[in-house]
């Protein structure tokens, strides 16, 4: 069984090239941030105990905005911190639309929270990709990300207990489509809590 919190903290090295940086670096597109050298198959868990996670106001895509303790309440919560122009993210997306498919609505919510500035680029690629699940935006990280949540490197995604603890948080892309990950976040969501060793 593939335990999150069983990965070290040895593998910090690999958060440097398994996630995209928000620090400019180089001049990039418009509407888009610089993105570090990424590499695949790198994963990294880092055990957060039992702190509450912050209320935030998200954005949908269209401009309304949602509370986070109503969309999240009693539920247990994959909370993926992304970006369009990051090739991680995008490498991570279709596990994650597999992971929101194959976890029952009325107990879990994945959601998206995307750093793009662009949001007609974010549209169209949500559109393409074929997203179903909740996604909000954060221009630049600027809002939410980065000053409440301390995101530095996408993708990012956090999971919160139905109690609304922050259980654990996965730097760089992860496999969440993996039927291993999808047993473990159900054994989540029935104790909450992360499965002890």
């Amino acid at each position: 069984m593939l335990k999150l919190y069983r990965l070290t903290l040895t593998l910090l090295a690999a958060l440097l090239v398994s996630a995209c940086s928000s620090e400019p670096s180089a001049p990039t597109p418009k509407g888009s941030t610089s993105v570090a050298p990424a590499a695949t198959g790198q994963y990294i868990g880092l055990p957060v105990e039992g702190k509450p996670f912050p209320r935030l106001v998200l954005t949908t895509l269209d401009g309304k905005r949602v509370d986070s303790t109503a969309l999240f309440k009693g539920k247990t919560v994959i909370l993926n911190i992304w970006a369009t122009w990051c090739p991680p993210c995008r490498e991570e997306m279709p596990d994650l639309i597999a992971l929101s498919k194959a976890l029952p609505e009325e107990r879990f919510v994945v959601a998206g929270l995307s750093v793009d500035n662009d949001i007609r680029q974010l549209a169209a690629y949500t559109g393409q990709a074929g997203i179903p699940f909740p996604l909000f935006q954060d221009p630049n990280g600027r809002g939410i990300s980065e000053p409440l949540l301390g995101v530095t490197k996408y993708p990012e995604t956090f999971v919160i207990s139905k109690d609304g603890v922050l259980l654990t948080k996965v730097i760089g892309a992860y496999p969440w489509g993996d039927p291993k990950v999808i047993e473990l976040l159900r054994q989540i969501d029935a104790t909450g809590q992360l499965p002890a060793e």
